[in-house]
């Protein structure tokens, strides 16, 4: 009978025992969360130091761009020889880069009060490139007519004199060459001034007339320029 009673006290704790446990847990599950407050202070976004040093320096890009729209010259020209024979014309550039211009010429030329009655029509496109100081290597590409009152070539008349024996029948050719020459630009607030030393034009097609000379002079270019910005 003892025996009986000690299990039956055996069984009753260890059921006391297990709702205990269970109810403990539950509690433990069903207690609410803890929600951190919306007004609570956020800690700003650290900015990295070094984020303006990836932005690109648009500074030298712009000097540039200002002045490829802006700076350049505009004027007129005169040469004792183009072509082998004095002439005039009118001349404008623009700047590219800073050391570089692109630029174009149109031009008419007479030797009439010279040596014979050479008369000549240009153009010309070409780029000039700033050596050092105010020095310029100029090269392009130009289209010259040329009237001669005979076949014989300006600068055979130049250095030789009129060829008498030559038949006297005008004879025109047009031709493209590529032109070389160098000289200086000094520029004076407005204005600037350009000489052209000494240059040549190598004849490379022929478009009409007799065979073409192997080069032509260019001479003693002077330039009186407006700047314009």
């Amino acid at each position: 009978m003892l025996l009986k009673s000690n299990g039956f006290y055996c069984v009753v704790g260890a059921a006391f025992g297990l709702v205990s446990h269970f109810s403990v847990a539950l509690g433990a599950t069903a207690a609410p969360s803890v929600q951190p407050s919306s007004n609570a202070v956020q800690p700003a976004a650290s900015v990295p130091e070094s984020a303006d040093a990836s932005l690109p320096d648009s500074s030298a890009s712009e000097d540039i761009d200002d002045r490829f729209a802006t700076e350049g010259y505009l004027g007129v020209y005169g040469s004792l020889l183009q072509q082998t024979i004095p002439a005039f014309g009118i001349t404008g550039s623009i700047y590219l880069d800073d050391d570089f211009r692109f630029g174009a010429d149109i031009s008419r030329g007479s030797s009439k009060f010279l040596f014979g009655a050479f008369k000549s029509q240009g153009a010309a496109v070409w780029g000039a490139w700033e050596l050092a100081d105010s020095f310029w290597l100029k090269s392009g590409l130009s289209y010259s007519r040329l009237d001669k009152p005979s076949a014989q070539e300006p600068l055979a008349a130049l250095t030789k004199g009129i060829d008498k024996k030559i038949p006297q029948i005008e004879v025109r050719s047009d031709s493209l060459g590529v032109d070389v020459s160098f000289g200086q630009l000094w520029s004076y607030s407005k204005f600037s001034i350009a000489a052209d030393y000494l240059g040549f034009t190598l004849p490379v097609l022929r478009l009409t007339g007799p065979k073409l000379p192997l080069f032509a002079l260019q001479a003693a270019r002077i330039d009186v320029l407006y700047n314009f910005e």
